[in-house]
């Protein structure tokens, strides 16, 4: 059914036709099915989930953050946390990665309550598991720490406010400096490059 819904989602329609489609399809019920897909542990479904849920995003940003905001869509944006830094490889974390990341684009007060929702309830998740790494290399794969370094400069780059005050004073930056001993160089150059744009920003 999934991938019945996937290949539904990339016809090729008249604008009009399209929107009716899409339309339908989240009075149905379309991002409750994404849900309950992203929690597969099954690399394959989950990124067909997301694969299928950035289709929307490029539709109608507004009503999937709309969605996501909500109550029931709290739990779509943890898994897509979750899966973002779970070990399914580069190449589809960066999928995840980049989901939660348009919404960080979004200057209204959807965008603020995302960012709020975001901050409050997953970012203690991606720094603790920062923080369980040693520099020697532990049970965490350096390129989800890596992706955690990038994901963190980007939410830097388009909501600095909200997030610099609990950086700074929730001692993170000793977490990301030991990272820059870590034998990956990839990570070694996130880090780097994280660290780096929170002195610009403390500076300016």
């Amino acid at each position: 059914m999934l991938y019945f819904l996937g290949e539904i989602c990339t016809l090729s329609l008249p604008v009009d036709h399209k929107k009716g489609l899409f339309r339908d399809l989240i009075n149905e019920g379309i991002f409750d099915v994404l849900t309950t897909t992203l929690q597969s542990e099954d690399m394959e479904v989950a990124f067909k989930g997301a694969d299928i849920l950035q289709q929307f995003v490029g539709w109608d940003r507004n009503t999937v953050c709309d969605y996501i905001i909500g109550q029931e869509g709290n739990q779509l944006l943890g898994y897509l946390v979750k899966n973002m830094i779970t070990d399914f490889g580069e190449d589809v974390n960066i999928v995840f990665q980049q989901i939660i990341e348009e919404f960080l684009m979004f200057p209204t007060t959807q965008g603020d309550a995302f960012v709020d929702i975001l901050y409050k309830k997953h970012l203690r998740q991606l720094v603790d598991l920062m923080e369980t790494s040693p520099p020697s290399g532990g049970v965490t794969n350096p390129v989800i720490l890596s992706t955690i370094c990038t994901f963190l400069v980007a939410c830097l780059d388009l909501r600095p406010h909200p997030i610099m005050y609990d950086f700074l004073r929730g001692g993170l930056i000793p977490k990301v400096l030991s990272l820059t001993r870590h034998e990956d160089v990839c990570l070694k150059t996130s880090a780097v490059v994280f660290l780096d744009t929170i002195l610009k920003l403390n500076v300016s």
